[in-house]
């Protein structure tokens, strides 16, 4: 675990150190790394857990299997690439906070399309 002291990040304590320095090692000096904030991510697992109740709920009531009713949703907030081989869902673990509000918003679209509450 590491902490900022100042704009320093510093490790907290010595098997910190140990893993501090072996990551400069493989990254090398002046190499930028992005990190996850505790908050963030306490936030990214809310909306998760509510995009993935909201689907279970739809797939219920719709008759879809979940995977059926994630792909619907997915493709419904612009979570999809378009390839060769087919259409790419995007991950839901590797979504933004506001990627996973999109996914949101199409459960709540769906569920008034199809008279389901979901709240």
């Amino acid at each position: 675990m590491l902490k900022f002291e100042g704009d320093t990040l510093v490790p907290v304590n010595n098997k910190d150190v140990v893993l501090f320095n072996q990551l400069r090692k493989a990254v090398g000096d002046g190499t930028m790394i992005g990190y996850l904030d505790e908050a963030d991510s306490e936030d990214h697992r809310n909306y998760l857990a509510k995009v993935h109740k909201s689907i279970r709920v739809l797939s219920f009531h719709t008759g879809f299997t979940f995977e059926e009713m994630k792909s619907v949703i997915k493709k419904r907030s612009g979570l999809y690439m378009t390839s060769k081989s087919g259409i790419e869902y995007k991950s839901f673990a590797y979504c933004t906070k506001e990627e996973l509000m999109m996914a949101i918003q199409a459960c709540v679209d769906l569920s008034i399309d199809v008279d389901v509450t979901i709240y």
